[in-house]
């Protein structure tokens, strides 16, 4: 949302500073039929094309980070809560190149909650026999309204992902889904 603010924001300013340019330097009128006006009225014009592409593409941007012991990201949680507060944002791949100890709930919350903003979220293994887990009286993950998030344990090689819970406490879950979290998969 903070983004759409800005670009919104320097287009009108961007807007402002055309307009004046034309009216300071059209001979014959502010009005926007002047001859002289018509080579400003497209250069604005492209830019403001140039600009809303450049925009709809960062919103699309293809983010990759890994999970794990040497990754950017030595834990689910941590990943989860840097999109939480808008550090990775767009389409977000996670890898996970190494087991995972959650010492606290990795919770997701919805795009558009605070300063998350993706489109989907896919999570994998880069290897074989790598697990997330821990020992909570609580979910090792939590979708909380999140939306468009693949988990997906198999590795070109077989099933290489384990999500557990070794706690043996009744509020204890390995994958939690609340809070309308819709178009979520869990495979293999």
């Amino acid at each position: 949302m903070r983004k759409l603010f800005l670009f919104c924001h320097n287009y009108v300013l961007l807007l402002a500073f055309f307009l004046l340019i034309q009216r300071r330097y059209s001979q014959v009128g502010p009005g926007f039929a002047s001859k002289k006006s018509l080579p400003v009225l497209k250069s604005l014009l492209i830019a403001m094309t140039l600009g809303f592409f450049l925009f709809v593409q960062q919103g699309n941007a293809q983010t990759t980070k890994t999970v794990g012991t040497s990754g950017n990201y030595t834990t689910l949680k941590a990943a989860f809560d840097a999109i939480n507060n808008g550090t990775i944002t767009g389409s977000i791949t996670l890898q996970i190149t190494s087991n995972t100890t959650e010492s606290a709930t990795a919770a997701l919350n919805a795009s558009g909650t605070g300063s998350a903003s993706y489109s989907s979220i896919s999570i994998y293994p880069t290897g074989l026999g790598y697990s997330i887990s821990g020992s909570l009286a609580a979910p090792i993950i939590n979708f909380n309204g999140s939306s468009n998030v693949t988990i997906n344990g198999l590795n070109t090689g077989g099933a290489s992902l384990t999500i557990s819970n070794t706690s043996t406490s009744s509020s204890a879950s390995t994958i939690q889904f609340i809070g309308d979290a819709v178009n979520n998969t869990i495979t293999n």
